[in-house]
């Protein structure tokens, strides 16, 4: 993977051009919501349009994300659902999946609680950094860490339950378009500022990566 993406050095965006300037508001209506984003005239995307559509009679809202390249190209592409902290826990419900990696490695922050480059089927049964399990299906983690667990072959499904609002969150996606979802974990492992150890997310995220 690491000779396929190269470096990296030359792209000054560590998510890329659109997850890190103003997006343009190109129409607002009580029936969708779009924005457009522009990018630098000598790149491989020209822009990025993102529709945001409520869907009538259900606390449900469409999202539909459009890229319009100029010339052909091979980027990876995600979309960053982020759920803050629980007010109890979560419990994630994955649809069907291949199999499941953790991060490559080496560590890319101070702290992760998965051992690096496992594959395994089990989130219930996520290899711990040293020797053992951790259960990856509850969030928080039981240990602080800020990591990556990325599920392939997936069926475009994904619910968390939240028991604390007595609730539960599903997504559902485009699986030709999103192979695979990228769980962020991220546990109070993020050392530095501005979150000083203090940061507790999930990101559910699917990707073509």
């Amino acid at each position: 993977w690491a000779a396929v993406i190269g470096s990296g050095n030359a792209d000054p965006y560590l998510h890329g051009f659109g997850s890190n300037v103003k997006w343009d508001w190109t129409k607002v209506t009580p029936y969708e919501v779009e924005l457009t984003c522009r990018y630098p005239a000598d790149d491989d995307i020209e822009e990025l349009v993102r529709r945001v559509t409520p869907v009538p009679d259900r606390a449900a809202v469409d999202m539909e994300l459009l890229v319009k390249p100029r010339r052909r190209t091979r980027l990876p592409v995600g979309l960053h659902f982020t759920f803050c902290k629980p007010r109890t826990r979560a419990i994630l419900r994955p649809g069907v999946f291949r199999d499941a990696w953790t991060y490559p490695g080496p560590p890319y922050e101070e702290i992760q609680a998965f051992a690096p480059n496992c594959r395994f089927q089990d989130l219930q049964r996520a290899p711990a950094r040293g020797s053992g399990y951790i259960d990856a299906m509850t969030f928080p983690l039981p240990v602080p860490a800020e990591d990556l667990i990325q599920l392939n072959g997936v069926d475009g499904q994904f619910a968390i339950d939240l028991p604390g609002d007595n609730s539960r969150v599903s997504l559902s996606w485009n699986r030709e378009h999103f192979p695979s979802v990228l769980l962020w974990m991220s546990n109070l492992g993020l050392r530095r500022p501005p979150w000083n150890g203090d940061h507790v997310a999930l990101g559910v995220e699917p990707v073509c990566s």
